[in-house]
């Protein structure tokens, strides 16, 4: 990958964690909140995954034990 697709990645990354950080104060439902919220959990849970066993090619449990014993 070039530097300049990482930039641009970099910074769309960056302006959707603004936007997400601002949804709390538009006044979103509590409920609405709450579901976007768990959803934004998993997708992180699931990026981590990814970046370690993609990138790295090894293979950890101890996020998903992580991840079981907050469930």
């Amino acid at each position: 990958m070039s530097r300049l697709a990482y930039l641009k990645r970099i910074g769309l990354a960056q302006g959707i964690l603004l936007v997400l950080a601002l949804i709390p104060l538009t006044g979103v439902p509590a409920y609405q909140f709450y579901v976007l919220e768990r959803g934004l959990q998993n997708v992180l849970v699931v990026l981590s995954r990814v970046i370690l066993l993609r990138y790295t090619g090894q293979l950890s449990l101890g996020q998903a034990g992580l991840v079981a014993v907050g469930a």
